[in-house]
């Protein structure tokens, strides 16, 4: 068989890229959660959402770079680095949204991944509702994102009813326990390292660990909380007013001397604000 004018030789090549979920400041969207109350892992059920931690880096100019914390401190390259990780959960979902890629194909109900910070507000939306139906297996809901620095997972979830797409046995969550394996030291080292270029040309599944084939039997990890409780709010506490926090005019009496002479040898105070680029809501 010969490899050159011979197209029909070559299977059609489909991306197995895991697509995470993303929308712009100002929009509208519709999505259908796939995820069951629970989900089970090595004869385990785990409840979901899967609760982790994960860095996110910009890499080769965009923040489309995602790596689970792993509980090994001897594995956590990342840190080593300065890096912060954030407090997450993931979740499947059905995105009812329409697009067309490069080659004028049209896509609409794609499963993706949906990431949200547990310090959203979507966030707490979603414990509520969990806390009150078990779960949000095919329900299908309407999210907003409101505001330049609102979170690219959106500001806002609406229930609109059972959806008519969603079918069970089509639709599956993703298999975190692979996808959102946490890297290896010496592949984090490798990834972030200035000497390697192997990252450049990868797509998140170089962060996020890959897809699994249907044969794999994934090993039990630490990273995600298996057994995470809705996130308690804490006891409202009244704020003590310490001396750093008072106006500086309560730190002195009027007429005391000190506080003439701070006054007149301190310059005005500049305000302003500094914009917060680091926030990871980039399109893919």
């Amino acid at each position: 068989m010969s490899w050159f004018n011979n197209d029909s030789a070559f299977k059609s090549e489909t991306s197995d890229r895991v697509r995470r979920f993303w929308m712009k400041n100002g929009t509208d969207r519709e999505i259908t959660f796939v995820d069951p109350a629970t989900i089970n892992f090595n004869g385990q059920q785990i409840p979901t959402p899967i609760q982790y931690m994960e860095y996110n880096l910009n890499m080769n100019g965009h923040w489309r770079n995602w790596f689970t914390r792993p509980t090994d401190d001897s594995q956590d390259f990342l840190k080593e680095l300065g890096h912060r990780a954030s407090k997450v959960a993931a979740l499947t979902v059905i995105d009812h949204s329409e697009w067309t890629d490069r080659k004028g194909n049209v896509h609409k109900d794609e499963v993706v991944m949906y990431v949200v910070k547990r310090s959203s507000t979507v966030w707490k939306q979603i414990e509520r509702f969990y806390s009150t139906h078990g779960s949000l297996q095919g329900q299908r809901f309407r999210i907003s994102r409101m505001g330049d620095k609102s979170p690219g997972a959106g500001s806002l979830l609406e229930h609109i009813g059972q959806s008519e797409v969603y079918n069970p046995e089509i639709h599956k969550p993703y298999d975190y326990f692979e996808v959102l394996k946490p890297k290896t030291r010496d592949e984090l080292i490798k990834i972030t390292s200035p000497d390697q270029d192997d990252f450049s040309g990868q797509s998140q599944q170089a962060a996020w660990g890959g897809q699994p084939s249907p044969q794999q039997l994934p090993q039990q990890s630490a990273w995600a909380n298996y057994n995470a409780q809705p996130i308690q709010p804490p006891p409202q506490q009244t704020p003590q007013q310490s001396a750093w926090s008072m106006p500086e005019q309560q730190k002195y009496h009027p007429r005391d001397i000190r506080y003439e002479e701070k006054t007149k040898s301190q310059p005005p105070q500049q305000y302003g604000y500094a914009k917060d680029d680091n926030s990871g809501n980039i399109p893919f």
